[in-house]
């Protein structure tokens, strides 16, 4: 086989292994880095920043997606303006003055229950209710944030308990999530097209207009798929006049609704100068909003593992009182910088009995929290785990086919051990690889 397509073999194997024993696998420890083949900071560098979309403040550790999106994918050509980097800055220094818990937040909290407006208040807020699938909700965050950003609005999310710890908090020493305890919790769940308060309905009814002097402290507005005439002229400037002197915003939306804040006359300048290139707006919108938790990355590891019998499943509802010494024995090694999963996979097999009886033990030899290169002690680190390595790494990247004790004699289909921890398709024969790599020769 040619050296080309070895080489991206290895590339796409080094992220996750799982050979006969569970490899781990993130940006964490990487062989490559460790030998000093790859770039290496103990600081986010800019390509790490994504241009400076990201803040270089965050804490690395309480979202290891955020800085290592860019090991995996390609380096963007579209950079964003200098004025959108900015302009973010800014608007993560409002949420962290106005945000959940907050001393102005809590001044706004009794304000909207009051029902009196503070005109003197510099904290107002847009709370984006979830609808639909997760595709659209994504969607109509982006166009919510972009209109938080317009507004100088403060965006929170009701987050459901299907969404819960999807992803990570988006902005530094301040949460996005809109606290258990709002006072009309209650009554967003029950907040739809025909609403009475909804901001289409009051328009449509003539309770509200621009000349209207006493406003109320919220208003509700419903952006969804079916909503009607009133409701779309929140797309209008003479109605977002109104809009801008109430400190509460309640939006239900699941569209796209982005476009349309393009069409309006009062947004144009600022978007021009926030997005040049106005076909970009979700593209870095979304990586600067969207990574995700280091608790989704851990239960796709361990739905993964369960599903495909790497590991044996737990009993949660029991204990280990004292090992029992019984049992088939397996031994997982975890090679990583960081050591929370580690401790989590450690935790669960130490307090928790298998279904099955086996004993699990896990190993990480060592976990240096950050890259060192150009430390000797750390490079000897690096090297035993290179070693530990080296047969399943050697079997990768030779001509010989991963091997894996599990697989059914005269079977043509790939096992899991040989689908790289799920990165390649499990329909993919054999036969289907070996023609695969006849064309490349």
């Amino acid at each position: 086989m040619p050296w080309f397509p070895k080489l991206a073999l290895l590339l796409i194997a080094l992220p996750v292994l799982f050979i006969v024993v569970l490899i781990c696998r993130d940006k964490g420890f990487n062989p490559m880095v460790a030998a000093g083949l790859m770039h290496d900071s103990s600081q986010p560098t800019s390509d790490a920043l994504l241009g400076g979309l990201l803040a270089p403040d965050i804490r690395r550790k309480s979202c290891l997606s955020r800085y290592q999106s860019i090991s995996y994918r390609k380096s963007s050509l579209h950079k964003p303006s200098p004025y959108l980097v900015s302009k973010l800055r800014e608007y993560e220094k409002l949420h962290k003055r106005c945000g959940p818990y907050t001393k102005s937040y809590k001044k706004s909290i009794k304000e909207l229950v009051s029902g009196q407006i503070d005109s003197s208040s510099n904290c107002r807020y847009v709370v984006w209710l979830a609808n639909c699938g997760l595709g659209n909700r994504i969607l109509s965050m982006t166009s919510a944030f972009l209109y938080a950003l317009l507004t100088d609005r403060v965006l929170l999310i009701n987050e459901e308990s299907d969404m819960s710890n999807m992803f990570c908090e988006p902005f530094p020493d301040a949460s996005w999530i809109l606290p258990e305890d709002f006072p009309f919790m209650n009554q967003l769940y029950s907040f739809g097209r025909d609403y009475a308060q909804s901001f289409g309905n009051m328009l449509e009814n003539r309770i509200i207009n621009t000349s209207t002097e006493l406003l109320p402290s919220c208003l509700y507005l419903y952006l969804s798929h079916d909503y009607d005439h009133h409701d779309k002229l929140f797309f209008c400037d003479q109605e977002q006049a109104i809009l801008r002197n109430i400190p509460w915003l309640i939006m239900k939306a699941n569209i796209y609704f982005l476009p349309s804040l393009f069409l309006m006359s009062s947004f144009e300048e600022e978007l021009s100068k926030l997005f040049p290139d106005k076909e970009m707006v979700f593209h870095h919108l979304g990586r600067y909003l969207f990574h995700p938790s280091n608790q989704q990355v851990m239960d796709q590891i361990l739905t993964c593992t369960f599903k495909e019998k790497l590991l044996p499943q737990v009993d949660m509802g029991k204990s280990i009182v004292a090992p029992s010494g019984k049992g088939k024995s397996k031994a997982v090694l975890l090679t990583s910088l960081i050591p929370s999963y580690y401790e989590k996979l450690k935790d669960m097999y130490l307090k928790h009995p298998t279904l099955n009886g086996e004993v699990i033990n896990v190993y990480q030899p060592s976990h240096e929290e950050k890259q060192r290169s150009t430390n000797n002690v750390h490079n000897q680190k690096a090297l035993a785990e290179i070693n530990l390595l080296k047969d399943e790494l050697s079997q990768l990247i030779g001509k010989d086919e991963p091997t894996s004790e599990d697989e059914p004699n005269g079977e043509n289909q790939l096992s899991r051990d040989k689908l790289l921890g799920g990165l390649l398709a499990p329909n993919f024969t054999k036969r289907d690889c070996l023609n695969v790599s006849k064309l490349r020769e």
